[in-house]
């Protein structure tokens, strides 16, 4: 079944992503409400190194422009995931962060400036959200906001993507966000954070 192969896959994770599976045990049900409020694919993603790794997803299968399995890897800095869960470390560390990354360009869009790379770490921590606008696949975009636990810790980031024309660039893109926001601050609700 479709949950076996989930689970299968789940015991081949880092020690990072094995770890997201608390929140994707919290997450996914909810998860499965935004997708079907945006009718865009959702997907969970959690930090490792400097890299993002899927931990669950809800899709929408009329909706499907590029599937991402569970357990797929991909560079934090160009997915809006990686950018949120690398803007919500302490600031102090970003430089050892940044000079680990391996900035290649996947596409025109690509940030491959460290320098243009903080400043979008900054947007990001100030807006409580990131986006990204065909950085690693040329025109698929994303907008993700953060999850956090009773800690105050960052466990992981809840992603809308699709195409970056209906996500970034039409009426609803507010919308995406008001939702995406709305729906990280529920999970982190259910993982037992506080405002405070």
């Amino acid at each position: 079944t479709k949950r076996y192969r989930q689970s299968v896959r789940m015991l081949t994770l880092s020690l990072p992503a094995r770890q997201g599976i608390a929140v994707r045990e919290v997450a996914l049900p909810i998860m499965f409400t935004l997708s079907k409020a945006v009718n865009e694919v959702v997907t969970l993603a959690v930090l490792d190194g400097v890299d993002i790794v899927t931990v669950a997803i809800a899709e929408i299968p009329e909706k499907i422009v590029f599937s991402t399995p569970i357990g797929h890897r991909s560079p934090a800095y160009c997915t809006a995931a990686g950018k949120i869960l690398l803007a919500c470390q302490p600031a102090d560390i970003w430089d050892r962060l940044i000079s680990r990354i391996d900035f290649n360009a996947y596409t025109q869009q690509t940030i491959v400036s460290p320098d243009l790379f903080k400043k979008e770490l900054t947007n990001a921590r100030q807006q409580g959200y990131a986006t990204q606008d065909g950085e690693l696949i040329t025109s698929l975009g994303s907008v993700a906001a953060p999850i956090l636990n009773f800690h105050k810790d960052v466990v992981g980031a809840i992603n809308i993507s699709g195409l970056s024309i209906h996500i970034l660039h039409e009426d609803k893109t507010d919308f995406y966000i008001s939702e995406l926001v709305k729906t990280a601050q529920a999970i982190s609700t259910e993982m037992g954070y506080r405002v405070g």
